[in-house]
């Protein structure tokens, strides 16, 4: 349930990062000229009720141009993740056309192709290998205000591997979408927003029965509380904390910790940014 939300989410944010309406700046509400963004996230214990980092998890460097849109990002892994590296190009619209992703030893492992219309509409996307053979590739469909209804997911062989359906708001939040096998629904997902454009609520439905819910708050425009219901998938609630102590001269946080707990179980996590701006 979590897993399949996170993909919509990040549906939802592919498809914005190809808009070139907003620069990754500001959609990932970063304050100032931002060159680059460390990120290091950590393992943490709790000590007399604070929370204090412990082993050292994984890294992302984020680098920005001068205009606030995403250029490089490096995932160093520790233990079991390996490094990656994506590098991302941009059309004349500042929408991403190009994302070439490499290996830890710097080879091109994938390449990702991205194709718009006259309105200037991620139309398609497409994933090929280092040998140019298309792995996966992804259309889309839109209405006559230009919000999208509707996206196919096909197999390297040109079979259908997904399908997703759109409701959307006047204004273009989407507020339901739903998964298809063949013609039959699977699952469905229906979304709350507040006045930010931020969601608020997601509730999941699978063959037409309430399956899941998983309401979000936040505070300064960043996610502080998630709470997923007894569901289908676990009878107690589970909430994931956010806490955000340390803020920079720009409004920008360096250090997140993390609560989450189910029934008697419990966890903590702590993530530290270093920020660097353009002089």
């Amino acid at each position: 349930m979590i897993n399949k939300f996170l993909s919509l989410l990040l549906f939802i944010l592919t498809i914005s990062a190809c808009s070139g309406k907003d620069n990754n700046l500001t959609k990932s509400n970063l304050k100032g000229k931002v060159y680059r963004l460390t990120e290091t996230r950590y393992s943490a214990k709790e000590k007399f009720g604070e929370i204090i980092k412990d082993t050292l998890e994984a890294e992302e460097v984020l680098t920005f141009n001068e205009q606030g849109y995403l250029v490089e990002k490096l995932e160093k892994g520790f233990g079991r993740f390996e490094n990656r590296k994506e590098i991302f190009e941009y059309n004349k619209d500042s929408q991403v056309s190009k994302k070439t992703a490499f290996d830890k030893n710097v080879k091109i492992i994938q390449t990702y192709l991205f194709d718009y219309d006259k309105n200037k509409k991620l139309v398609r996307w497409q994933n090929i290998d280092a040998n140019k053979k298309i792995l996966q590739y992804e259309t889309y469909k839109y209405d006559q205000k230009g919000l999208l209804i509707e996206s196919i997911s096909y197999n390297e062989d040109g079979s259908v591997l997904s399908k997703s359906m759109f409701t959307n708001e006047d204004h273009g939040n989407c507020i339901e979408k739903n998964f298809y096998d063949g013609n039959t629904t699977t699952e469905t997902h229906k979304l709350k927003y507040n006045q930010q454009n931020q969601v608020t609520q997601n509730e999941m439905f699978m063959y037409g029965s309430t399956i899941g819910k998983t309401v979000y708050k936040y505070h300064n425009g960043e996610l502080s509380d998630e709470i997923s219901y007894p569901s289908t998938f676990s009878k107690d609630t589970t909430t994931w904390k956010y806490e955000y102590i340390d803020i920079d001269k720009q409004g920008n946080w360096l250090t997140k910790t993390l609560r989450w707990t189910q029934g008697y179980r419990f966890a903590t996590g702590m993530t530290e940014r270093k920020i660097d701006y353009f002089k």
